[in-house]
């Protein structure tokens, strides 16, 4: 599901908003 998430990005932690996942 789309929910705004800290995501590890480019080996950093960043604010985005993550593709469908469980």
């Amino acid at each position: 599901r789309r929910e705004c998430c800290p995501v590890h990005y480019e080996g950093s932690f960043s604010l985005k908003w993550k593709p469908e996942s469980p």
